[in-house]
């Protein structure tokens, strides 16, 4: 979910882009499966988010990683390992 989104950007630059690529080639995958599938669910549910963006929370819950992001509309996730970034 977090490659589609990256690399989904619509004024992401070929340079952007390629560097994005090979960050991405440094990272693991992780499958979708039903624990991941009912989190999301509840996450959806519970926090009125969308759909991405439970993904990534569930799969950050799930596998106990740390969520590294700008979007501040994680913070209210209970559970969530969240670093927010401040870019501005």
């Amino acid at each position: 979910m977090s490659e589609i989104e990256l690399l989904g950007y619509p004024k992401l630059s070929k340079n952007e882009e390629e560097k994005l690529k090979l960050l991405l080639n440094d990272c693991f995958i992780i499958e979708w499966n039903s624990k991941l599938k009912d989190k999301t669910i509840s996450l959806k549910k519970d926090y009125q988010i969308k759909l991405p963006d439970a993904i990534i929370a569930a799969t950050a819950i799930i596998y106990s990683i740390p969520l590294i992001t700008a979007d501040k509309g994680f913070k209210p996730i209970k559970n969530l390992d969240l670093v927010v970034l401040d870019l501005f």
